[in-house]
């Protein structure tokens, strides 16, 4: 009886072994690029033309990710953009304009990686189209459902990291800079901080993630990941009084969004 137990006693205690939580491995830069670009879509605007072919006019203005298999989340102020110019206004018009309601149910273009031909000719097929569930222009964030599409490639999505790395750790971004569309980045933690005044002239609220990773025209709604891939931030603007500054809605707030969503 004695040895049985024993080995019951041994058999529960593999079992337990067996579950201990893995820490995740660290990966490369190329592994890294890899993996966003498979979680990176680039938010696209379809200019409205007599012309029927559908990609005459057809360009990138943000960046959004998948943080689930059917939701992309992006930055509030590109929502906003799109529905300004969805109004007739011009971008840079959009960029100063006030802050609309966002009519239920809009609906957002957006095309993946594969679809690319070349820089400066985007895209090939289609875009898929996404729906607009949550947007708040305070914290900058927005997320968009995406419609069934059965010609939609496989793609893979981004979890919120565990913790926020310390100041100087490693940080990696994609984004799609203007003509140079899912371009990876890497740089490091500047600061973190609970308040800004160029954000305040925004209305966005913090805190924020400062980080030496520049965010340019159309990186907007991009995510900032740590070393094992874990969402950190999502692009939201710059100092342009303090060259190479770019801050981040923070994973927090992030957080906070994508549970109030059941996400």
């Amino acid at each position: 009886v004695r040895s049985i137990l024993l080995l019951i006693l041994v058999f529960l205690m593999g079992c337990v072994a067996t579950f201990n939580p893995i820490t995740p491995q660290k990966l490369t830069g190329p592994e890294l690029a890899k993996q966003l670009t498979n979680e990176t879509v680039a938010l696209v605007f379809i200019v409205p033309s007599k012309n029927t072919k559908w990609n005459d006019k057809v360009y990138v203005f943000c960046t959004g990710v998948y943080v689930s298999e059917t939701t992309i989340l992006s930055a509030a102020h590109c929502i906003q953009g799109y529905a300004h110019m969805a109004n007739g206004k011009k971008e840079t018009e959009a960029e100063e304009a006030k802050v609309l309601e966002i009519p239920a149910h809009m609906r957002i273009p957006f095309s993946v990686p594969s679809e690319i031909v070349a820089p400066g000719r985007y895209p090939k097929t289609k875009p898929h189209m996404a729906e607009v569930i949550y947007s708040n222009s305070r914290q900058d964030l927005a997320l968009l459902r995406v419609v069934k599409d059965d010609t939609l490639p496989t793609h893979s999505f981004v979890k919120l990291a565990k913790t926020n790395p310390p100041v100087g750790a490693k940080v990696e971004a994609m984004g799609n800079i203007e003509r140079q569309y899912f371009s990876y980045r890497e740089g490091v933690v500047s600061a973190y901080r609970e308040t800004m005044q160029y954000a305040g002239e925004k209305d966005i609220d913090g805190p924020f993630l400062q980080a030496s990773i520049l965010i340019y025209k159309g990186d907007s709604g991009g995510p900032l990941v740590d070393d094992v891939g874990g969402l950190l931030g999502i692009a939201s603007f710059v100092n342009v009084e303090a060259a190479g500054i770019a801050y981040y809605i923070n994973r927090e707030t992030i957080g906070s969004v994508l549970k109030a969503n059941d996400i």
